[in-house]
Protein backbone atom coordinates (compact mmCIF):
# COMPACT_ATOMS: atom_id res chain seq x y z
CA UNK A 1 0.00 0.00 0.00
CA UNK A 2 1.58 3.13 -1.18
CA UNK A 3 0.31 6.60 0.82
CA UNK A 4 0.78 10.01 -1.04
CA UNK A 5 0.47 13.10 1.02
CA UNK A 6 0.15 16.47 -0.83
CA UNK A 7 0.57 19.56 1.37
CA UNK A 8 -1.46 23.02 0.91
CA UNK A 9 -2.63 23.14 -2.84
CA UNK A 10 -3.42 27.13 -2.04
CA UNK A 11 -4.49 27.01 -6.16
CA UNK A 12 -1.56 25.46 -7.23
CA UNK A 13 -1.92 23.19 -10.34
CA UNK A 14 1.52 20.81 -9.49
CA UNK A 15 -0.50 18.08 -7.85
CA UNK A 16 -1.77 16.69 -11.42
CA UNK A 17 1.99 15.81 -12.35
CA UNK A 18 3.11 14.45 -8.46
CA UNK A 19 -0.17 12.10 -8.75
CA UNK A 20 0.52 10.91 -12.29
CA UNK A 21 4.16 9.98 -11.18
CA UNK A 22 3.69 8.44 -8.05
CA UNK A 23 0.50 6.20 -8.93
CA UNK A 24 -0.35 6.17 -5.23
CA UNK A 25 -3.36 3.51 -3.51
CA UNK A 26 -4.29 6.43 -1.47
CA UNK A 27 -3.83 9.88 -1.98
CA UNK A 28 -4.29 12.75 0.87
CA UNK A 29 -4.63 16.24 -0.29
CA UNK A 30 -3.95 18.39 3.49
CA UNK A 31 -6.37 21.12 2.69
CA UNK A 32 -5.71 24.87 2.36
CA UNK A 33 -7.28 24.77 -1.67
CA UNK A 34 -7.60 28.52 -1.90
CA UNK A 35 -6.01 32.33 -0.73
CA UNK A 36 -2.95 31.88 -2.63
CA UNK A 37 -0.02 34.44 -2.08
CA UNK A 38 1.32 33.70 -5.28
CA UNK A 39 0.70 35.26 -8.85
CA UNK A 40 -2.74 32.86 -8.78
CA UNK A 41 -6.34 34.55 -9.37
CA UNK A 42 -9.38 33.09 -7.60
CA UNK A 43 -10.55 32.13 -11.16
CA UNK A 44 -7.50 30.09 -11.23
CA UNK A 45 -7.95 28.70 -7.82
CA UNK A 46 -12.05 28.07 -8.54
CA UNK A 47 -10.95 25.93 -11.98
CA UNK A 48 -8.19 24.23 -9.87
CA UNK A 49 -10.48 23.25 -7.44
CA UNK A 50 -12.62 21.92 -9.72
CA UNK A 51 -10.42 19.67 -10.86
CA UNK A 52 -9.39 18.34 -7.74
CA UNK A 53 -13.08 17.74 -7.01
CA UNK A 54 -13.45 16.20 -10.11
CA UNK A 55 -10.58 13.47 -9.43
CA UNK A 56 -12.16 12.52 -6.17
CA UNK A 57 -15.70 12.01 -7.95
CA UNK A 58 -13.75 9.52 -10.40
CA UNK A 59 -12.01 7.86 -7.45
CA UNK A 60 -13.44 8.20 -4.21
CA UNK A 61 -11.85 5.79 -2.42
CA UNK A 62 -8.92 6.67 -3.67
CA UNK A 63 -8.82 10.53 -2.93
CA UNK A 64 -9.03 11.84 0.60
CA UNK A 65 -9.78 15.88 0.07
CA UNK A 66 -9.20 17.11 3.99
CA UNK A 67 -10.08 20.52 5.08
CA UNK A 68 -7.72 23.64 5.94
CA UNK A 69 -8.62 26.82 7.94
CA UNK A 70 -8.04 28.20 4.52
CA UNK A 71 -11.39 27.04 3.28
CA UNK A 72 -13.30 26.67 6.33
CA UNK A 73 -12.96 30.70 7.19
CA UNK A 74 -15.62 30.66 3.55
CA UNK A 75 -18.17 28.55 5.13
CA UNK A 76 -18.09 30.21 8.95
CA UNK A 77 -17.99 33.70 9.76
CA UNK A 78 -14.54 34.12 10.01
CA UNK A 79 -12.45 35.49 7.81
CA UNK A 80 -8.25 34.82 8.41
CA UNK A 81 -4.71 36.06 6.36
CA UNK A 82 -5.70 35.72 2.61
CA UNK A 83 -8.95 36.15 2.50
CA UNK A 84 -10.55 37.02 -0.37
CA UNK A 85 -13.67 38.55 -0.35
CA UNK A 86 -14.02 39.49 -4.59
CA UNK A 87 -14.38 35.65 -4.40
CA UNK A 88 -16.53 34.77 -1.26
CA UNK A 89 -19.57 33.79 -2.75
CA UNK A 90 -18.15 31.62 -5.75
CA UNK A 91 -16.09 29.30 -2.72
CA UNK A 92 -18.36 29.50 -0.43
CA UNK A 93 -20.66 27.76 -2.83
CA UNK A 94 -18.54 25.76 -4.70
CA UNK A 95 -16.99 24.17 -0.61
CA UNK A 96 -20.94 23.62 0.57
CA UNK A 97 -21.15 21.60 -2.50
CA UNK A 98 -18.52 19.28 -1.96
CA UNK A 99 -19.73 18.90 1.49
CA UNK A 100 -23.45 18.04 0.16
CA UNK A 101 -21.78 15.56 -1.75
CA UNK A 102 -19.62 14.49 1.01
CA UNK A 103 -16.28 15.14 -0.53
CA UNK A 104 -14.99 16.75 1.99
CA UNK A 105 -13.86 15.58 5.77
CA UNK A 106 -11.38 16.96 8.48
CA UNK A 107 -9.33 13.47 9.71
CA UNK A 108 -8.29 10.64 7.65
CA UNK A 109 -6.21 7.64 9.44
CA UNK A 110 -5.19 4.23 7.69
CA UNK A 111 -2.64 1.67 10.02
CA UNK A 112 -0.45 4.31 12.26
CA UNK A 113 -0.94 7.03 10.08
CA UNK A 114 -3.15 10.31 11.11
CA UNK A 115 -3.67 12.84 8.28
CA UNK A 116 -5.17 16.55 9.11
CA UNK A 117 -4.41 20.03 7.96
CA UNK A 118 -2.39 21.21 11.57
CA UNK A 119 -2.92 17.77 13.78
CA UNK A 120 -4.85 16.96 16.56
CA UNK A 121 -3.78 17.79 20.08
CA UNK A 122 -5.22 15.79 23.28
CA UNK A 123 -6.55 18.69 24.79
CA UNK A 124 -8.33 19.69 22.38
CA UNK A 125 -9.28 16.22 21.25
CA UNK A 126 -10.32 15.65 24.84
CA UNK A 127 -12.32 18.93 25.28
CA UNK A 128 -14.20 17.60 22.15
CA UNK A 129 -14.98 14.01 23.45
CA UNK A 130 -14.02 13.23 27.22
CA UNK A 131 -11.00 11.52 28.11
CA UNK A 132 -12.35 7.96 27.99
CA UNK A 133 -12.17 8.63 23.42
CA UNK A 134 -8.49 9.77 23.86
CA UNK A 135 -7.19 6.22 23.19
CA UNK A 136 -9.80 5.28 20.63
CA UNK A 137 -8.85 4.10 16.92
CA UNK A 138 -11.96 6.01 15.79
CA UNK A 139 -10.54 8.91 16.11
CA UNK A 140 -11.14 10.55 12.80
CA UNK A 141 -14.91 8.98 13.11
CA UNK A 142 -15.25 11.24 15.62
CA UNK A 143 -13.64 14.09 14.13
CA UNK A 144 -15.17 14.21 11.24
CA UNK A 145 -18.64 13.64 12.72
CA UNK A 146 -18.36 16.48 15.02
CA UNK A 147 -16.96 18.88 11.82
CA UNK A 148 -20.62 17.87 9.97
CA UNK A 149 -22.42 18.53 12.88
CA UNK A 150 -20.44 21.74 13.93
CA UNK A 151 -18.12 23.15 11.91
CA UNK A 152 -17.73 26.06 14.78
CA UNK A 153 -15.71 23.77 16.80
CA UNK A 154 -12.73 24.23 13.99
CA UNK A 155 -12.47 28.03 14.15
CA UNK A 156 -9.94 29.81 15.70
CA UNK A 157 -9.76 30.15 19.83
CA UNK A 158 -7.59 32.43 21.66
CA UNK A 159 -6.07 29.78 24.09
CA UNK A 160 -3.89 30.03 27.32
CA UNK A 161 -0.62 31.29 24.92
CA UNK A 162 -2.60 34.36 23.95
CA UNK A 163 -0.79 33.50 20.46
CA UNK A 164 -2.84 34.66 17.11
CA UNK A 165 -0.70 32.50 15.00
CA UNK A 166 -2.48 29.23 16.69
CA UNK A 167 0.14 28.18 18.92
CA UNK A 168 -1.48 26.61 21.49
CA UNK A 169 -2.67 23.25 22.39
CA UNK A 170 -5.93 24.22 22.73
CA UNK A 171 -6.33 24.48 19.25
CA UNK A 172 -8.38 22.49 16.64
CA UNK A 173 -6.76 20.38 13.86
CA UNK A 174 -7.28 23.32 11.77
CA UNK A 175 -5.27 25.66 13.10
CA UNK A 176 -2.48 24.07 16.21
CA UNK A 177 0.91 25.66 15.26
CA UNK A 178 3.76 23.04 15.36
CA UNK A 179 5.51 23.45 18.84
CA UNK A 180 1.96 23.21 20.35
CA UNK A 181 1.36 19.79 18.25
CA UNK A 182 4.70 18.35 19.04
CA UNK A 183 4.19 19.43 22.85
CA UNK A 184 0.72 17.78 23.08
CA UNK A 185 0.15 15.24 20.28
CA UNK A 186 -2.46 12.72 20.44
CA UNK A 187 -0.70 9.65 21.30
CA UNK A 188 -0.77 6.20 18.91
CA UNK A 189 -0.19 7.91 15.23
CA UNK A 190 2.06 8.98 13.50
CA UNK A 191 0.68 12.33 12.32
CA UNK A 192 0.78 13.94 8.80
CA UNK A 193 0.14 17.74 8.58
CA UNK A 194 0.37 20.34 6.57
CA UNK A 195 -0.93 24.62 7.75
CA UNK A 196 2.81 25.60 8.30
CA UNK A 197 4.81 26.11 5.89
CA UNK A 198 8.41 24.86 6.10
CA UNK A 199 11.40 25.41 4.39
CA UNK A 200 12.02 21.53 3.67
CA UNK A 201 9.45 18.97 4.66
CA UNK A 202 10.38 18.25 8.62
CA UNK A 203 9.97 14.96 10.58
CA UNK A 204 9.75 15.10 13.82
CA UNK A 205 9.33 13.21 16.69
CA UNK A 206 6.21 11.20 14.74
CA UNK A 207 4.99 14.24 13.07
CA UNK A 208 5.66 15.30 9.19
CA UNK A 209 4.96 18.47 8.22
CA UNK A 210 4.25 18.93 4.52
CA UNK A 211 3.59 22.49 3.71
CA UNK A 212 6.75 22.54 1.10
CA UNK A 213 5.10 23.08 -2.07
CA UNK A 214 5.16 26.57 -2.24
CA UNK A 215 8.66 26.49 -1.06
CA UNK A 216 11.35 23.20 -1.52
CA UNK A 217 8.35 21.65 -3.65
CA UNK A 218 8.32 18.53 -1.38
CA UNK A 219 5.28 16.03 -1.20
CA UNK A 220 5.31 12.51 1.11
CA UNK A 221 5.23 9.22 0.33
CA UNK A 222 4.47 6.49 2.71
CA UNK A 223 5.24 2.46 1.73
CA UNK A 224 6.45 -0.12 3.53
CA UNK A 225 6.57 2.40 6.85
CA UNK A 226 8.93 3.98 4.90
CA UNK A 227 8.40 7.71 5.22
CA UNK A 228 10.24 9.50 1.70
CA UNK A 229 10.11 13.03 0.75
CA UNK A 230 10.11 13.48 -3.11
CA UNK A 231 9.89 16.50 -5.10
CA UNK A 232 8.39 16.24 -8.51
CA UNK A 233 11.91 16.32 -10.38
CA UNK A 234 12.67 12.87 -8.95
CA UNK A 235 15.09 13.49 -6.24
CA UNK A 236 14.18 13.29 -2.78
CA UNK A 237 15.64 12.40 1.06
CA UNK A 238 14.73 9.47 2.84
CA UNK A 239 12.89 9.18 6.12
CA UNK A 240 13.64 6.20 8.33
CA UNK A 241 10.82 5.82 11.18
CA UNK A 242 12.22 4.16 14.89
CA UNK A 243 10.67 4.64 17.95
CA UNK A 244 11.32 7.49 18.83
CA UNK A 245 11.47 10.04 15.87
CA UNK A 246 12.44 10.38 12.18
CA UNK A 247 16.58 11.00 10.88
CA UNK A 248 17.36 11.59 7.96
Amino acid sequence: MKLLAIGDIHGRTIWKKIVAKERADRIIFLGDYFDSREDITCSEELRNFESILSFKEQFPEKVVLLFGNHDLHYIINEQYSGFRYSCQKAVQEIIHNALQKNLMQMCFSMHSFLFSHAGVTKTWYQSQFGEEYVQSDMVCDFVNKLFRKQPDAFRFTVGPNCDFSGDDITQPPTWVRPASLLADKLDGYIQIVGHTTQTNLAIIDQVAFADTLGTSGEYLTIEDELLQANVYSGQYSEFMYNTNHYTI
